[in-house]
């Protein structure tokens, strides 16, 4: 076989090797706990249709990965609607704000389900909650990260959101207060 043949087929081999791994590159992944006991309030906030009237919860936000605080999450709930006679169950869409300590900005929107939990462990938890990404984010089918609100490193950076996640809704109707512990799984096209 000839140099040049040989140095094509190397050439052509190292490419199709690389290749997952540069579209790998291609992505950013985060996992980001939203943890604690937040108070809600009532803001304006940014959806697809122009500004929308949301209650809001602000909590700490932890990098998973390392166990660091890293800034405050606020946790935002609108368009609340019961999905059924038989108990608790919601659907809601969440607007979450990754407010980083330093100034960096995401913000994750899409619907959510809320259901009670029906484990009998100890745990202060009465609802789990969860949104996944779907192929179609640009219409909030599912959960996502919204290019247009991100903010120093993530300015026009979108992508993909999963959230798993536990809450206790037990002082919301008399203290006004969600207890929040969800992990966030963010897959940003970078």
């Amino acid at each position: 076989m000839s140099k040049i043949r040989v140095t094509l087929t190397c050439l052509i081999a190292t490419i199709v090797l690389l290749s997952p791994l540069a579209a790998e590159a291609s992505e950013e992944r985060m996992i980001l706990q939203v943890y604690g006991e937040g108070r809600a309030k009532t803001r304006m906030i940014w959806s697809p249709d122009g500004m929308v009237e949301a209650t809001c919860f602000a909590v700490d936000l932890k990098d998973v990965t390392t166990g660091e605080i890293v800034g405050r999450a606020r946790d935002c709930l609108s368009d609340i609607e019961a999905v059924d006679s038989e108990g608790p169950s919601l659907a809601l869409t969440g607007t979450t704000f990754f407010l980083f300590d330093d100034g960096d900005r995401i913000v994750a929107r899409g619907r959510t389900s809320v259901q009670p939990k029906t484990t009998t462990n100890t745990n202060e938890i009465t609802h789990i909650t969860g949104a996944i990404p779907s192929a179609d984010d640009a219409n909030n089918a599912g959960f996502g990260v919204i290019a247009r609100l991100g903010r120093g490193a993530y300015a026009g950076i979108s992508g993909g959101a999963r959230l798993s996640g536990a809450v206790n809704l037990s002082k919301l109707d008399s203290e006004g207060k969600i207890s929040f512990d969800c992990i966030f799984i963010l897959i940003l096209d970078t």
